[in-house]
């Protein structure tokens, strides 16, 4: 396991609690690829300018849209983060579990992607939940 793997992936959570993309940005790779739930996007979003659209189409097509982060776990190069989301337009709101599977090269997210449910997200790295650790809010 590269040991930046799970300080990046920490990090990158802090990063987004704080509502800040350009530290988000700071630990990814230029060249990343975000793969988002199909509720939000049917298609992935290359590099820096892309996640800044990705985050700029979020703000614009919901009312509400937050990710609470519970769980973090990491094999090899790879980091699971599991958590909540509360996607909300039109007075109609979605809530549920998802997991976001991070690959992680030189302490930089090259690749993430989101998986609708925990279970989906921790087969993609082989890890259990109790292989994973609790992430104080």
């Amino acid at each position: 396991m590269d040991a930046s793997t799970p300080a990046t992936a920490r990090e990158l959570c802090r990063a987004y609690e704080r509502g800040s993309v350009e530290a988000m940005l700071a630990l990814m790779d230029p060249r990343i690829e975000l793969v988002p739930l199909a509720l939000i996007s049917q298609r992935p979003y290359r590099g820096h300018e892309g996640i800044r659209r990705f985050f700029e189409e979020a703000a614009r097509e919901w009312d509400t849209l937050h990710f609470t982060v519970h769980r973090l776990g990491v094999a090899g190069d790879r980091a699971v983060i599991l958590g909540r989301y509360r996607a909300g337009r039109e007075g109609m709101l979605q809530d549920g579990r998802l997991g976001w599977v991070l690959e992680v090269a030189d302490g930089l997210v090259v690749r993430s992607v989101s998986h609708p449910t925990w279970e989906d997200a921790l087969c993609a790295v082989g890890l259990g939940l109790d292989e994973t650790e609790s992430v104080a809010a």
